[in-house]
């Protein structure tokens, strides 16, 4: 039943009618303003000197929901801070109490659960009523703080805004911030490799934006508005003392210069505070060394190589070496020069009169660093001459390894053959194992086979 009108219950028995009770005491009908203590458990019961019949039945008076909050409208020191929240209704409704600070987030209030009355920044119950106490001290109580009650199929809420006054009595609602540290593991950044920067603003409360940029280039631009996009990798955590790390993946010559932390602090329709803090990094890059060059002249010309140098900061002092099969030669003639504007100093070697004596593995050193080695033939105009074959003697089920050689240019291929019931059949490329090729020929192979029969025939 509902509380706005009369309460009536109807009991007929085959003893007549039925007289009522209700947690022992006895009750009459109708109940002409029915409130929520009138719900329970009703028995009705009749009868005579010879039987008695009684059957029960439950009753729920529900009450509509109501809310109602009060608070002063501005609070400062002198003010105290106390907003209440009256709810009535019955079945109880649950209760939830929050705060929406002015970044647009939702703060839960939790119960008090300490005995002091000033206790802030949580809620008490008293009858019917939630106590909210606000920490009139503090410019982060600004907000709209919400009362939410909820019934089975039934919500009301109410809401109050609340603007802190600071000590000259204006409404303060957005606090100057404060990046008060900037750091990165190191200021001198590998190319190519991870950078992490750390960026750590307060402020009272959390800033609405933290960007962390070069000049030419964002590392990372953390939001808690929607309304802007977050880019790049990395994180912020906190609440009013934000740490935001920005992640580079690898690093590049933009990488370079002023590094910048600007932390934004606003409300809406408030001015806008910033702080900013800068950090100057440099870009290094590893020693590079590689060989360049035509590396199959033909015989009596020159070979002419160049040993390339790659480094930042540039410091190429155009002090080369050079190696051939891990000995060391020099040029008949060496030049030098550099483009320092994209860190890369080069030597050009020139080994005259090329002949198959001078084929071989060359490599070159600048600052200490060594080239990988290039293979370097002579072009002598000549057909691969007749291949070799070298055959150990084979054992059925045990591996066997075969050599075949031929020389000429360019270094010619190699195919291989195998006789096999009554017929030649080419082996398979995946069983062609290539090697280092010796400098007594331009093609060298191995083969390792197992032989299915005593009777094996190669070519």
């Amino acid at each position: 039943g509902a509380s706005e009108g009369p309460l009536t219950i109807t009991c007929k028995t085959s003893l007549g009618e039925g007289n009522w009770m209700k947690d022992g005491e006895s009750v009459s009908f109708p109940i002409e303003s029915p409130k929520s203590s009138d719900s329970g458990y009703y028995q009705c019961y009749a009868s005579n000197t010879d039987s008695w019949v009684m059957r029960s039945t439950q009753v729920e008076v529900t009450e509509t929901l109501s809310l109602d909050m009060s608070v002063p409208a501005e609070l400062d020191a002198s003010t105290p801070g106390i907003i209440t929240c009256t709810i009535s209704g019955y079945p109880t409704p649950s209760v939830a109490v929050y705060k929406t600070n002015i970044n647009n987030q939702k703060e839960d209030i939790e119960e008090c659960y300490d005995s002091p009355a000033t206790t802030t920044n949580c809620i008490r119950k008293s009858g019917n009523s939630y106590l909210i106490t606000v920490d009139n001290e503090s410019l982060d109580s600004t907000g709209t703080y919400t009362c939410e009650a909820t019934q089975t199929y039934r919500k009301n809420s109410g809401g109050y805004s609340i603007k802190m006054k600071d000590a000259s009595g204006e409404l303060a609602v957005v606090q100057d911030v404060d990046v008060y540290a900037l750091s990165t593991d190191s200021a001198t950044l590998s190319y190519g490799d991870v950078a992490t920067f750390t960026c750590k603003v307060t402020g009272g409360r959390a800033p609405f934006k933290v960007e962390m940029k070069f000049p030419n280039v964002d590392v990372y631009v953390w939001s808690n508005n929607a309304d802007d996009i977050t880019v790049g990798e990395g994180v912020c955590t906190g609440d009013f003392e934000k740490t935001c790390k920005g992640k580079i993946p690898s690093v590049n010559y933009n990488h370079e210069g002023e590094l910048t932390c600007t932390a934004y602090n606003t409300a809406k329709n408030e001015t806008t505070k910033t702080d900013s803090s800068s950090i100057t990094t440099t870009v290094t890059r590893a020693v590079f060394v590689e060989i360049t060059g035509d590396r199959f002249p033909v015989v009596g010309a020159d070979l002419t190589l160049t040993c390339n140098h790659h480094e930042k900061p540039y410091s190429f002092s155009e002090s080369v070496t050079w190696t051939r099969d891990g000995e060391s030669v020099v040029p008949d003639s060496s030049t030098g020069g550099s483009q320092s504007a994209s860190y890369h100093g080069t030597v050009v070697g020139v080994f005259e009169d090329m002949s198959t004596d001078s084929q071989g593995e060359y490599a070159c050193a600048s600052e200490a660093v060594e080239s990988a080695a290039v293979d370097v033939y002579a072009d002598d105009g000549m057909p691969p001459s007749s291949p070799k074959m070298t055959v150990p003697d084979g054992e059925v089920g045990v591996n066997m390894t075969l050599t075949c050689t031929s020389e000429g240019y360019p270094p010619p291929d190699i195919t291989w053959s195998i006789y096999l019931t009554g017929q030649w059949r080419t082996l398979l490329l995946w069983r062609r194992i290539n090697t280092k090729l010796p400098r007594c020929c331009s093609g060298c192979q191995t083969l390792t086979v197992t032989p299915p029969s005593p009777a094996l025939l190669l070519t």
